[in-house]
C-alpha cells in the first residue's frame, strides 16, 4: 500500500472496495481482450481478470476526460491512492473520502466518454453509491 493511501486511511472510514465487485456488460470481443493474460511465455486466458480490468480502464478514461488528464495536488492525492490500487485489483480499503472523490467525478454530467464505456461508468457509479450508502448507515464513523 502506497504511503498517500496509508496516512489518509489511519485519518478515516476505511471501505472495501472490490475491482470484481461492479456490474458490467462485457462485449464478447472486449471479454476476448481483458482476459488475455501473458504467463511463463504463454497466451493464457483468464475471466476472472476481465471486470477488474475492465473497472482500471474506465476509470483511467474518466479521468482523461475530466480536464484534459490534469489535475491539481488535491485530486492527484485521490487519483494516486486508485493508481496504486491498479497494481493488484484485488479487494483493497481506501477512505471514504477516496470513494467519494472518485463518485463525483463519476457523476460529472459534462464528461464525455467512448460510447462503448457509459454502461460501465454506470455500473460504476451505482457501485460506488452503494459503497457510500453501507458506510454511512454505519454511523457517524462513517462520514
Amino acid at each position: 500500500m502506497g504511503d498517500t493511501k496509508t496516512k489518509a486511511l489511519q485519518a478515516a472510514t476505511a471501505v472495501v472496495f472490490d475491482f470484481s465487485a461492479p456490474r458490467f456488460q462485457v462485449l464478447a470481443y472486449d471479454r476476448a481482450a481483458l482476459a488475455r493474460e501473458h504467463v511463463d511465455g504463454q497466451d493464457t486466458v483468464n475471466t476472472e481478470l476481465i471486470v477488474p480490468r475492465a473497472v482500471q480502464l474506465v476509470m483511467q478514461e474518466l479521468m482523461l476526460c475530466i480536464d484534459g488528464g490534469k489535475m491539481d495536488r488535491h485530486d492527484g492525492q485521490h487519483w494516486q491512492m486508485w493508481l496504486e490500487a491498479f497494481e493488484e485489483p484485488t479487494p483493497q480499503e481506501f477512505p471514504l473520502s477516496a470513494v467519494r472523490w472518485l463518485n463525483a467525478r463519476c457523476k460529472a454530467d459534462d464528461v464525455k466518454l467512448q460510447q462503448g464505456m457509459v454502461q460501465w461508468r454506470e455500473a460504476l457509479i451505482e457501485y460506488l453509491d452503494q459503497l457510500e450508502a453501507e458506510a454511512t448507515a454505519k454511523g457517524p464513523q462513517g462520514s
